[in-house]
């Protein structure tokens, strides 16, 4: 028997995409973050990260707003 390992490959978006994406500047991308429009960034390095899905929460929350 045969067994693969399924790799799921993760895309991550720094905050730059994030600004660039919602039209927002950096303490308005705090402020959304800290107020729950926009998920809590994972840090890498001392990046800021997201993921696809937090994009997607992102989207839901602020088209709804």
């Amino acid at each position: 028997m045969l067994l693969t390992k399924f790799s799921i490959e993760q895309k991550y978006h720094r905050s730059s995409f994030m600004r660039e994406r919602y039209g927002i500047s950096d303490p308005t991308l705090y402020r959304y973050t800290k107020s729950g429009k926009i998920p809590k960034p994972k840090f890498i390095n001392g990046q800021r990260i997201w993921t696809d899905e937090d994009v997607e929460l992102a989207d839901s929350n602020l088209i709804s707003h």
